[in-house]
């Protein structure tokens, strides 16, 4: 099925016009899976799923007044995602995806 992104959340249409949500993006355009953390200058970008419902979430740290960095990293799997998009066939601004590659860092 196609898939677009909106906002931050990447979905994909489904049989008889259902959709489902397989992950998200950070504002900078990186595309990001359910359940994993990013941290990139100062920021921590969580996909994540709480109550069968995707967020999105961004929040400062290692700032004042703000938790460690680190104490996100600790407690989160560390995952990282290999996305190709199909630059030709674009359809209404949003890339389709053409092969999603998912590695698990321990």
């Amino acid at each position: 099925g196609e898939t677009w992104y909106t906002g931050h959340l990447l979905y994909k249409c489904m049989k008889f016009g259902a959709y489902t949500i397989l992950g998200c993006r950070t504002r900078k355009g990186r595309p990001m899976i359910i359940s994993e953390t990013y941290i990139d200058d100062f920021i921590v970008h969580q996909c994540f799923e709480e109550n069968s419902k995707i967020y999105y979430r961004e929040s400062l740290c290692d700032m004042p007044g703000q938790p460690l960095c680190g104490s996100f990293e600790e407690n989160s799997l560390k995952i990282a995602i290999v996305a190709l998009f199909d630059r030709i066939n674009q359809t209404g601004n949003y890339p389709s995806v053409i092969t999603l590659t998912i590695y698990v860092i321990h």
